[in-house]
């Protein structure tokens, strides 16, 4: 069995720029990286591995039109 961790733009509707899966492939576990619809995906033999790949991971958002959003202030 493998598992998978999603790192997924911090923005609504954002995308993936480029990302660098160097580090995270060098954590112990981390099988592959791989980019999917919304994010990129660490694969690994377990949870923690996984978790370990995605902090290690270096992503570039497109953050789209949503980019310039902000919290509102409702009063």
């Amino acid at each position: 069995m493998l598992y998978a961790v999603v790192a997924r733009c911090p923005v609504f509707g954002g995308k993936v720029a480029s990302f660098d899966a160097t580090k995270a492939k060098a954590v112990p576990g981390v099988k592959t990286v791989v980019e999917i619809s919304r994010g990129v995906a660490v694969v690994a033999d377990n949870t923690w591995a996984a978790m370990q790949g995605r902090r290690a991971l270096t992503v570039k958002w497109d953050e789209g039109a949503n980019a310039g959003a902000s919290k509102r202030n409702h009063q």
